[in-house]
């Protein structure tokens, strides 16, 4: 949840209540909403009360409906504060929502784009190898995705709605096709590509691999040397690899005020960790084809430019 960013909006919603059998409806406002979730006031007095008598607790289901333009989203409480003369209640979604319409934003045309995950390790692989490497890349396509949104949104307008998966192989190597924002991409292909994070995070796993595998061997006086030299070149791409991103962002949006350590903190936090997790069940490269692009004028000029 830390990777989505929460925006001040003043929406009308609809809240439909489930607690046992119990289905109660109340009127209020979502104050803050994201791709996740969002948190909601009531102020009424006899909506409050109504709330406080049903007596909703964590995780119950509720049906959020937005007045202005009908959507209707299922989700669960997070929390809930009662106060003396309101009730405020974090809303988790059952699915991300985009917030493009709550917030008026400019949605970047998406691009159709293959990503192949190619791996050295591909002779058998097990359902379980190949799902997690899914759902680590997955997790990375996000990352990237939130970090985009988290330089575009305040600097141009503009917004990357989630990505949509069009095809998917499991055989080897696994690929899959996405209809995902050029700022995602960019962001990906940075990262796992230039910067050689990849590469570098192969190496420590193969020389852990001698330690906790076959025999039990332990390290010897070289192996440590050999081991602290490759995590120092992680470290390395990792450093290089973030100053690739700051400065590909920096460029795509000039205008943009976010701090640069807010990008650093987003890579390490959002980015970096599912890559080291697809270095560490076989994952070498990944390529990227880009299948159709978006005109320039299909979108905001920023994120379209990217696409080289």
């Amino acid at each position: 949840m830390a990777r989505y960013r929460y925006f001040d909006v003043n929406v009308g919603v609809r809240v439909v209540f489930v607690h046992s059998s119990l289905l109660f409806g109340a009127i209020g406002r979502a104050t803050l909403v994201s791709d996740p979730g969002a948190v909601v006031e009531f102020s009424d007095p006899g909506v409050v009360q109504g709330i406080r008598t049903l007596g909703p607790r964590l995780g119950d289901a509720l049906s959020m409906h937005y007045l202005d333009s009908g959507r209707a989203i299922n989700g669960r409480i997070a929390d809930i504060y009662f106060a003396a003369d309101r009730c405020t209640v974090e809303v988790d979604f059952a699915a991300l929502a985009p917030i493009s319409e709550l917030r008026h934003l400019l949605v970047t045309a998406p691009q159709t784009t293959r990503y192949i995950l190619n791996a050295d390790t591909d002779d058998s692989p097990t359902a379980d190898i190949v799902g997690r490497r899914i759902y680590y890349f997955l997790e990375l396509l996000e990352g990237a995705r939130s970090l985009s949104n988290l330089v575009s949104v305040e600097s141009s307008g503009s917004y990357t709605e989630p990505p949509i998966l069009r095809q998917l192989r499991v055989e080897s190597p696994i690929q899959l096709v996405v209809d995902v924002g050029p700022w995602v991409t960019a962001i990906i292909g940075t990262l796992a590509i230039t910067g050689g994070v990849l590469a570098a995070a192969k190496g420590v796993t193969s020389i852990r691999g001698q330690w906790h595998e076959g025999t039990g061997k332990k390290l010897d006086n070289q192996d440590r040397l050999e081991l602290r030299r490759r995590r120092e070149a992680i470290e390395a791409a990792e450093a290089a690899s973030s100053d690739d991103v700051v400065s590909l962002l920096r460029e795509a949006a000039p205008e943009s005020e976010l701090p640069r350590t807010d990008i650093e903190n987003a890579v390490v936090r959002d980015l970096l960790p599912h890559v080291h997790h697809l270095s560490s069940i076989g994952v070498v490269e990944i390529r990227i084809e880009v299948i159709d692009a978006p005109k320039l004028n299909d979108a905001s000029d920023g994120p379209a430019e990217l696409t080289s």
